[in-house]
């Protein structure tokens, strides 16, 4: 298909009625919208790139993210903006991403980021020996960004020792002067691990985040039609579907709690069902029937596509989202833990 530009942006929707179910879906799983928290992030990476470019050091950057608001969106974005290059002579990795690992340690770090560099010895040798591996290759490999995902689970797999020693591994990998940036990713538990100690405070110096899409007030609902209507524009679909009207906003909103994830899922379901029968836009009752698909039992006390909807946050017992947690605020979630 190759009526849409680099942006993604169809240039005529029709092209879309000869399209299979399966190219609509992958094309809907790399739609990347930048709205302004995703862009104050992408430009703060850029500026600061600049600046390392100048000088050869390393700096740290935190990034605050609630579960579903597009955390693995960003990553999977920034790793595409930088690739790998391969050729007979040389392999560049400009974008080192991994998780942290099951019991986070300084040896479990290093083989986490050797392996996604995927370096040979990745499992071999103390934690010292991996650290200088890493100090060893993060230059020629012309890396520029180390994107450490999950940073919550440092704090919820170890006490307050073991959090200091990988909070002491995180400085010590900002201190490597490759000319980039050590991000890290997770929820506001993250900020446990900066706090450690001043020096690692130091080196993870900016804090961004990317929230969920508040829904509380006319302006908020205002912002979440803004995503919506650039999210409609990339539709996989022949016809326009009006999902950021009015009527329809609040409606999104209470069925995804704007959550970006949540939202990208229940557009693939609505695509799916109308693509069965063959229709080429999102209706009421489409996406009535993609919640209810999405949610199971969940969704049978209230479907916000439903005429009968209340309005209701759907934060009660017995609701699809009790007990959902999508602050960004390490205070309110210290509260509700």
């Amino acid at each position: 298909m190759s009526s849409y530009n680099e942006s993604k942006e169809i240039i005529d929707r029709r092209v879309w009625k000869e399209v299979s179910l399966q190219e609509r879906i992958a094309y809907l799983e790399d739609i990347y919208v930048k709205h302004p928290a995703v862009q104050a992030i992408l430009s703060y990476i850029e500026r600061e790139l600049e600046y390392r470019r100048a000088d050869g050091k390393t700096t740290g950057l935190l990034i605050i993210a609630p579960s579903g608001a597009g955390k693995s969106a960003l990553i999977k974005h920034l790793t595409r903006s930088y690739p790998k290059v391969e050729t007979e002579e040389s392999r560049t990795c400009p974008v080192v991403a991994f998780t942290v690992p099951t019991v986070p340690s300084p040896k479990t770090m290093g083989a986490a980021l050797l392996r996604a560099m995927a370096d040979i010895l990745w499992d071999v040798g103390t934690a010292g020996k991996k650290f200088d591996r890493i100090n060893k290759l993060l230059t020629p490999a012309k890396t520029r960004l180390i994107l450490i995902d999950n940073f919550q689970d440092i704090p919820t797999r170890r006490k307050s020792r073991g959090i200091l020693n990988v909070a002491t591994w995180v400085r010590d990998l900002c201190d490597i002067n490759f000319g980039g940036i050590v991000i890290a990713l997770g929820t506001a538990e993250s900020s446990k691990v900066r706090d450690a100690n001043e020096q690692v405070q130091r080196r993870l110096k900016a804090k961004l985040s990317l929230p969920v899409f508040a829904g509380n007030s006319d302006d908020e609902l205002k912002n979440f039609a803004r995503l919506l209507k650039s999210i409609e524009k990339l539709l996989p679909l022949a016809e326009n579907s009006a999902i950021y009207s009015v009527g329809m906003t609040k409606r999104m909103h209470c069925a995804t709690m704007g959550n970006f994830d949540y939202l990208m899922t229940l557009l693939k379901n609505a695509i799916c069902i109308a693509e069965k029968h063959g229709q080429e836009t999102l209706t009421m009752q489409t996406l009535h029937d993609a919640f209810a698909h999405g949610h199971g039992d969940y969704a049978a006390s209230e479907n916000p596509f439903s005429p009968e909807f209340l309005w209701t946050n759907l934060d009660q017992p017995g609701q699809v989202f009790h007990n959902a947690r999508f602050s960004t605020d390490i205070e309110e979630e210290l509260e509700a833990a």
